[in-house]
């Protein structure tokens, strides 16, 4: 049995407040989840919307749970560190293998623990504040160089 929810945002429009939320609620689909919610559960999804979600990724990989991650070409900063299989499970860009994904983690324990795990080791190792600014700053001089 898959427990799914939507996820609330501090993005939501007009269209999702006005009419998505009534409609969820008149069809009996279960309110939205909170980020603290959300962690804990084994699964949690990573999708993409006009932009790549931050600090969406970023806590998901702090949550100790399994990040499904969808493919895209939006990118962060940190993304070139993190790798499929090793830190999150990847899957299509429309989600069209995301049942199969989820029955991989179901059927893989300890492989998916291990994931979760390096997720987790990853972004607490080098996904700090400090090293935000440490990489803003390495971006500048760079950036600097190219322009002198």
């Amino acid at each position: 049995k898959i427990d799914a929810k939507f996820t609330q945002t501090k993005y939501f429009n007009f269209i999702v407040r006005k009419i998505l939320r009534p409609a969820m609620q008149q069809l009996g689909i279960p309110p939205f989840m909170t980020i603290p919610q959300q962690i804990g559960y084994q699964i949690v999804i990573n999708a993409d919307g006009m932009t790549a979600t931050y600090p969406g990724f970023l806590w998901r990989l702090l949550s100790s749970s399994v990040v499904i991650k969808q493919e895209s070409t939006k990118e962060q900063w940190f993304y070139n560190l993190t790798q499929p299989w090793k830190h999150y499970i990847p899957c299509a860009h429309d989600f069209s293998n995301l049942l199969e994904r989820v029955d991989w983690v179901l059927q893989n324990q300890g492989l998916s623990k291990e994931i979760a795990e390096n997720a987790t080791t990853l972004a607490k190792d080098y996904l700090r504040p400090q090293y935000i600014d440490y990489y803003l700053v390495q971006l500048i001089n760079y950036q600097a160089r190219l322009v002198k």
